[in-house]
């Protein structure tokens, strides 16, 4: 925060607040102004002169409350004599009511919200613009190349390049490391559950990938190694996951049947091998981080994190890889 000192408050106040993001947090910069007090004005002054600056930095929520207890913050550090509370303060700078005031800032929180850049899923992986319509929703129910291909050095391989290996993860899924490095870090990503089935109209707002194989060597992750055409052949992900059950009907697309279900009783090599699930969720408030915010972490979780990173891939049998 910073605050500079400048001349008495002048009526009526005008508030303009911008916002600034960087790596998704942002700050909301209120600019208080007005024209000349009369005498009979002047008898309630604020305790802040309205000319000054404040700089507030958020790295949650932008709210009516949060912007209160900012100001009375300021307030203790600038005039820790004042009388008043920063309720008081906020309709004195303003010039409006307590009502209104919150108004005021919950609205322009909003728009400010609304007008932060955001990154449509499409561009995510791009697949689409490039002829491959369903590429994200196979991905997510645990099919495509990026699940099913794994590195090899084959040589009846086609297209086969003598001493270089083919399906290398680092390369054939590169646009996800693109996407981490250029854009997730700095902007909204779009929540997918307009490309992607798996998350449409999600009223548990939660969803949970989990997967069943690595095909990645060198990552301290899995039990996937080189040489991968003898070592890294269904591969084991890191397991963190008792699988009990999977009911086939909830999802019949990814499971391939209309029905049925898959009981494992034990664990492991005893029931269903090494499973690695990680899951999210988010508020029923949209303006919260965690709300916002959740299509940049299920692209974090589904394919930076877990594929690029790790290299796990692969559903497990009857349910979708990625979903609510």
């Amino acid at each position: 925060k910073r605050l500079r000192k400048g001349a008495l408050f002048r009526q009526p106040a005008k508030i303009e607040i911008t916002m600034l993001f960087t790596r998704a947090s942002f700050a909301i910069v209120l600019l208080a102004s007005s024209a000349s007090l009369t005498r009979s004005q002047a008898q309630t002054q604020t305790c802040i002169p309205s000319s000054d600056v404040f700089f507030l930095h958020w790295v949650d929520n932008c709210s009516y409350t949060e912007f209160l207890e900012r100001l009375h913050d300021e307030m203790l550090k600038e005039t820790p004599d004042c009388s008043h509370s920063a309720t008081v303060e906020l309709e004195l700078l303003l010039g409006v009511s307590a009502a209104e005031a919150e108004v005021l800032i919950t609205n322009e929180c909003q728009n400010k919200l609304d007008a932060q850049l955001t990154m449509s899923w499409k561009d995510v992986t791009q697949k689409a613009a490039n002829g491959e319509p369903i590429f994200d929703q196979i991905y997510f129910n645990g099919g495509g190349i990026w699940n099913e291909q794994y590195q090899t050095s084959v040589e009846n391989r086609v297209p086969y390049i003598p001493g270089e290996p083919s399906h290398v993860l680092a390369y054939d899924a590169s646009r996800v490391d693109d996407v981490y490095e250029s854009y997730a870090e700095e902007m909204k990503i779009e929540f997918p559950d307009g490309v992607v089935k798996n998350f449409d109209n999600c009223p548990l707002r939660a969803a949970m990938c989990c997967w069943v194989s690595d095909r990645q060597a060198n990552d301290n992750n899995g039990n996937c190694a080189t040489p991968y055409d003898t070592n890294c052949v269904n591969a084991d992900p890191g397991d963190n996951t008792d699988l009990c059950y999977v009911d086939m009907e909830r999802n019949p697309e990814a499971a391939g049947v209309d029905g049925g279900f898959a009981i494992y009783p034990g664990d492991n090599n005893n029931g269903e091998g090494a499973v690695h699930c990680h899951g999210m969720a988010w508020t029923n408030d949209p303006r919260s981080p965690e709300s916002r915010y959740k299509g940049n972490n299920i692209f974090f979780v589904s394919m930076y994190d877990h594929l690029y990173t790790r290299g796990y891939v692969r559903n497990v049998p009857g349910a979708p890889m990625c979903g609510w």
